[in-house]
């Protein structure tokens, strides 16, 4: 009787965590949803669909390039009289170059 028990109650518990699971699961494809509407409302279809398939393309912008890739190891300036040039590095290999905040070059 008491092994029942304990088994029925394994049984419960174990239903209540799937239950916990499924539900999380179904609230991340939700979250999900959300924001690739987002990013194609605020982006645009060719953008927005980049962004949410982890892609940078030129012509995008810093927060663009975020959107899609993260934030990078490290990014730096240089000023000349006419722009700002905006280097950002990605995975010590990955370089994304900005001309005032417009993506002009991609350096692998």
């Amino acid at each position: 009787a008491e092994r029942k028990r304990i088994e029925a109650e394994r049984a419960k518990l174990r239903a209540e965590e799937e239950a916990r699971h499924q539900k999380w699961l179904k609230e991340e494809a939700e979250r999900k949803a959300q924001w690739q509407a987002e990013m194609i409302r605020e982006y645009g279809e060719k953008y927005g669909n980049a962004i949410i398939e982890g892609k940078v393309m030129l012509g995008m912008s810093q927060l663009m390039c975020q959107e899609a890739w993260g934030r990078p190891i490290d990014k730096w300036n240089t000023i000349t009289t006419s722009s700002t040039i905006s280097t950002w590095l990605y995975n010590y290999k990955t370089y994304l170059h900005f001309v005032d905040d417009k993506l002009v070059k991609i350096e692998n």
